[in-house]
């Protein structure tokens, strides 16, 4: 990850900050705790920044990524409540 993000997210993960925006998009969390926007700007930054790892991680790796492409496109669908 580059570090950018890292100074971005704090103590956070990028992990968190998927669940946040997927918790903020269904309504499954507090809609005032988290700005959607600012989530979606680290995970597109993430996304696009991405850099491939050692092959001996890349199953979790690819899981991460998708993670959170997935969160991106829920949101960006309208699904939030």
């Amino acid at each position: 990850m580059p570090q950018s993000i890292r100074e971005i997210l704090g103590e956070a993960s990028l992990l968190d900050v998927a669940l946040d925006l997927h918790m903020n998009t269904t309504g499954s969390g507090d809609p005032w705790a988290i700005d959607p926007a600012r989530c979606v700007e680290i995970l597109e930054m993430a996304v696009r920044d991405w850099e491939e790892g050692p092959t001996y991680r890349k199953a979790f790796d690819d899981a991460v990524k998708n993670l959170l492409v997935v969160a991106l496109q829920e949101h960006k669908a309208g699904v939030q409540i």
